[in-house]
């Protein structure tokens, strides 16, 4: 297996390596798995996601959990294969994805190009993307007039970023941290911020600040999927086949 350090900054690298070493916290063994010991390092799958989703979240004890985590579990299970979990920021979901060679992502829209669509699997849930805005604030953030003056971002590394860009908005660079998002929404900095709800995710104060001054609006509800790394599809072309028939099953039952 190849090491995962292509690209990464420092601290990254070592939080890998030390998720890498701790298999007791971060690698998931299925039932499957354990009537088979030998099972070689070379068939783990690594699920990469930030954790910051009511589908899957990363909770105060350090455990995954959430209708997406309950997904992929069982579809691991059901397929014979270990996993371990190790959470990445959204914006090295790009480097992940071109470059890794046993990876799958979470969450991924469920949208896109025929070759995009050909590495997913899902839909696993739905997530609703909000515009969140001061209170003050009472443009509308789909009008033309918005669209030409206000600015607008979203998380570094998102697909929100090419969604904005495509759909005409002046757009600014964000953060890949969401607590630094919501001061460029209260400093003024930007006049929107296009997301999903990461609420939970917030420190106490900056949650606090966030309900008192910022309004959330639902823009649309999008299908979010699993998606395949293009070497991991490459080397085993069979696996997604396989993902697809072991998650309509976990969901049949």
């Amino acid at each position: 297996m190849q090491k995962h350090s292509l690209g990464w900054p420092a601290n990254l690298r070592r939080a890998a390596r030390a998720a890498q070493v701790c298999v007791a916290a971060l690698l998931l063994t299925p039932s499957a798995a354990f009537a088979n010991p030998a099972a070689h390092q070379a068939d783990i799958i690594t699920l990469f996601t930030h954790g910051e989703t009511v589908l899957m979240n990363n909770t105060a004890s350090g455990k995954f959990e959430g209708p997406a985590m309950t997904l992929f579990t069982c579809a691991m299970d059901k397929m014979g294969r270990p996993f371990r979990i190790i959470q990445a920021p959204l914006s090295r979901a790009r480097t992940i994805l071109n470059e890794f060679d046993d990876a799958v992502w979470f969450p991924s829209a469920f949208r896109g190009d025929t070759e995009r669509l050909s590495r997913t699997a899902g839909p696993a849930g739905a997530l609703g993307i909000y515009w969140y805005m001061l209170k003050s604030n009472a443009q509308d953030p789909e009008s033309n007039a918005f669209k030409a003056s206000a600015k607008v971002t979203a998380f570094k590394g998102s697909a929100l970023v090419d969604r904005l860009h495509k759909d005409g908005y002046n757009f600014t660079e964000g953060s890949a941290d969401k607590n630094r998002l919501v001061y460029l929404l209260l400093s003024k900095q930007i006049d929107a911020l296009l997301a999903v709800d990461f609420r939970k995710q917030l420190t106490n104060d900056t949650r606090l600040k966030l309900a008192s001054n910022i309004k959330m609006t639902l823009r649309e509800s999008i299908p979010v999927s699993f998606q395949i790394a293009k070497p991991f599809a490459k080397k085993d072309p069979t696996f997604i086949e396989k993902m697809r028939a072991a998650i309509k099953g976990c969901n049949s039952n």
